[in-house]
């Protein structure tokens, strides 16, 4: 498998199918051949929401740095932007 596989229409159902079509060319089990796995197939725990976490943290990283900014004065205008 050369090729590298993206997100689209992939879920938790078709992971391990990939895995297991993957681990039978092989002739061993290659579990990290994928991400997205369900637990009891190797996944991680809170994996389906660690998108979502790090949306958040990104935000409240980008809002902290914004709040230690100084308003810079618009040449054009002579406003504060």
């Amino acid at each position: 498998m050369s090729e590298v596989l993206s997100n689209v229409h992939v879920n938790e159902q078709s992971i391990p199918r990939i895995m297991n079509t993957y681990s039978q060319q092989i002739g061993h089990a290659v579990p990290e051949v994928v991400t997205g796995k369900p637990v009891v197939v190797g996944g991680l725990h809170g994996r389906s929401e660690a998108t979502g976490r790090g949306l958040i943290y990104l935000v409240a990283q980008v809002a902290d740095h914004q709040q230690h900014l100084t308003p810079t004065t618009n040449t054009k205008s002579g406003q504060a932007t």
